[in-house]
């Protein structure tokens, strides 16, 4: 017997939500710090990712981080852009009512976040935690990095 669409998407959902259940989701032991500080500091936090926005709400709720945290997500299903293109990190600039120089993007793929930021007029930092990317890139090694780059 055939499968009907519906029953096809429904077996897709079932699959989505058990893949979610062997996703390592842990975050940083520095991570909820200083995304707090960076708040209470009233900078705006946006995140962008190549993944949906349905996948991005599961994770953060797997890894037990608000969605309060993060003033925009911008998913690939939010503007049907992926990164690098330069209009995913336009259009969530646009909405944190920000300039391109006035922004800053963390991200750990030299190609979709690096690069993608800057062709967007974005201050780019790579996080980098094993110290093997490209050194002439300006790099971190970790968030609480980061504290350094914005004061």
């Amino acid at each position: 017997m055939e499968e009907t669409s519906i029953e096809s998407l429904a077996r897709a959902r079932i699959v989505q939500s058990r893949w979610f259940d062997f996703v390592d989701s842990t975050l940083y032991p520095e991570v909820k710090e200083v995304l707090s500080e960076l708040k209470q500091r009233g900078l705006k936090l946006g995140l962008i990712s190549n993944g949906y926005e349905e996948e991005i709400n599961l994770i953060l709720e797997k890894a037990y981080l608000e969605k309060a945290t993060f003033d925009i997500i911008v998913g690939v299903d939010t503007i049907r852009q992926t990164k690098p293109n330069p209009d995913i990190f336009k259009y969530a600039i646009s909405k944190l009512n920000v300039k391109p120089e006035e922004a800053m993007f963390v991200g750990d793929n030299v190609e979709a976040d690096y690069e993608g930021a800057e062709n967007a007029g974005v201050h780019a930092l790579l996080i980098d935690r094993t110290e093997k990317q490209q050194s002439d890139l300006k790099t971190i090694k970790n968030l609480k990095e980061l504290r350094s780059q914005i004061d």
